[in-house]
């Protein structure tokens, strides 16, 4: 029979002493399974690629890279002994990795990136190229950031509820104004406080001529203000005999009066 290596397994009978004749067919199978094993094995040099001896030789050296082509490359664990500044190994695409754990990423540890939750410290000046959105709730600490509808209902009920002493450089009295005090009449002390287009509180304040309208502090619209006026104090010269009082109106001019109805403008 011919031999079928390689592409199947040979089947021989055993041959007893004494009982079974040895014939040249034997013979002739035997050497047809040597002869395919050899041409298995291959030569030395064999230049036939499906030879072992044809494989061995272009197995890639150690020194050399190696490219396998489009199979895979299964292990329990690699490891590379690249030294710092070599990468251990190169990613052509971009497909994200699933249930890839890393120690790193792009130099940094875990404890460097900043987490969508738990409790971390930020170091260093951070730049927003948008408004941070902040929770719902108010601050109750110091150091706590502001939503600025906290800010604005905050303000708006301190300056609606404004209980102020006279600007600098202005005296009070308790005494009435009825002539035992003297007053420019034509002049009148203002306080003035806004916030401006990005939300920061301003103040503006001092003495104005009656007739003139009251000042804002600068970059705050009128909408955005809350004022308040008092007759300037002089210490001297004209006297009231009756008292003075100021009125404002709807485009923020301000007028001194005597209680007589003698505007001074």
């Amino acid at each position: 029979m011919s031999t079928n290596f390689p592409t199947g397994l040979d089947s021989y009978s055993v041959k007893v002493d004494n009982v079974d004749d040895v014939l040249a067919q034997h013979i002739n199978d035997l050497q047809d399974a040597i002869e395919a094993i050899e041409a298995k094995v291959g030569v030395d040099g064999s230049t036939v690629s499906s030879s072992h001896d044809y494989k061995l030789r272009h197995l890639p050296a150690q020194e050399q890279n190696w490219d396998a082509g489009n199979y895979e490359i299964r292990a329990k664990t690699f490891y590379s002994d690249a030294p710092d500044g070599t990468a251990p190994f190169t990613v052509v695409s971009t497909t994200v990795v699933s249930n890839l754990n890393a120690d790193q990423v792009d130099g940094l540890d875990s404890d460097d990136i900043v987490q969508t939750s738990g409790d971390q410290t930020i170091t260093g000046v951070k730049t927003f190229s948008s408004v941070p959105v902040l929770p719902s709730s108010n601050p109750t600490q110091d150091n706590q950031a502001a939503r600025k509808a906290y800010v604005d209902t905050t303000v708006d009920t301190a300056v609606s509820n404004l209980i102020a002493d006279m600007p600098t450089g202005v005296t009070k009295s308790a005494d009435t104004l009825n002539g035992n005090r003297s007053y420019y009449y034509g002049k009148y002390y203002y306080l003035v406080i806004g916030k401006d287009s990005n939300g920061q509180l301003k103040m503006a304040s001092g003495v104005a001529n009656s007739g003139t309208q009251i000042p804002l502090p600068s970059g705050c619209a009128e909408e955005d203000c809350h004022w308040i006026v008092s007759i300037a104090y002089s210490g001297s010269a004209h006297y009231a005999s009756t008292g003075v009082d100021c009125y404002i109106n709807s485009n923020r001019v301000c007028y001194v009066r005597t209680k007589d109805n003698n505007w001074v403008a």
